[in-house]
């Protein structure tokens, strides 16, 4: 979408798929983030209809420059179930802790910075969750939580269980440069975890030390570790 003064959102066929700034009454500018959104493959139809809603505080206003068009991921992992759209954030050491008043967060697209998304500047603890409901063939078999990549530190709970993290949490070591932001995340989910006939919770605890924020890139969901491990061979045979 290029770059947007001073605040935008971006709906494909009446669906929200990004968010960059903060509209009024709290007010956070992103006139200088070059914006790119994923898009589900099944939101597109044979006619399509993209809206941007702008806020521009002063200055020039709206959609000013760079590239705006659609391409294709390359590198997209093929999910069996996509993920990725509005979650709920928290900002905070310990939002993880009040996951019952979810509907007291705020809302936050995934993937995208936080700091491009109202929070900026904003550089420590904060939370993600999302509440979401599968289809009984998913429970059964196995499967991999991707979560593309975090900047910088993560720690992820399904159903309350710890399922993975990178880097530790530790008041000692947190404030330590971490090159996890560059990896992308994988974790597989033990047997018998998820849930088809209740409502299921990912809880994902972030520290971020400069910069950026989040989960910020890359594709978000679940595949099955069969598919997963087809993904990676085909990767390595490149």
């Amino acid at each position: 979408m290029g770059y947007i003064d001073d605040v935008h959102e971006v709906f494909v066929n009446g669906v929200r798929i990004g968010l960059s700034g903060k509209f009024p009454p709290r007010f956070s500018t992103a006139y200088n983030v070059f914006r790119s959104y994923k898009l589900p493959a099944d939101l597109l139809q044979e006619n399509n209809t993209i809206a941007v809603r702008v806020y521009d505080a002063g200055g020039e206003g709206g959609i000013v420059h760079g590239n705006l068009g659609i391409m294709m991921d390359v590198d997209a992992v093929p999910l069996d179930v996509d993920l990725s759209g509005s979650w709920k954030f928290k900002i905070g050491q310990y939002a993880h802790e009040n996951i019952d008043q979810l509907e007291t967060w705020d809302n936050i697209i995934v993937p995208g910075n936080w700091e491009d998304q109202g929070y900026k500047n904003y550089d420590g603890y904060a939370c993600y969750a999302l509440e979401f409901k599968l289809e009984e063939k998913f429970v059964k078999d196995r499967m991999v939580l991707i979560l593309g990549k975090i900047d910088d530190i993560d720690q992820v709970f399904v159903n309350g269980v710890l399922v993975g993290q990178s880097g530790e949490f530790k008041p000692q070591t947190v404030h330590e440069r971490s090159n996890s932001w560059q990896q992308l995340r994988g974790y597989y989910l033990p047997q018998n975890l998820l849930s088809s006939s209740e409502k299921n919770t990912i809880v994902v605890r972030v520290y971020d030390g400069l910069q950026g924020g989040g989960i910020y890139s890359g594709s978000i969901g679940l595949i099955s570790q069969d598919h997963y491990i087809q993904y990676w061979n085909k990767r390595r045979n490149k």
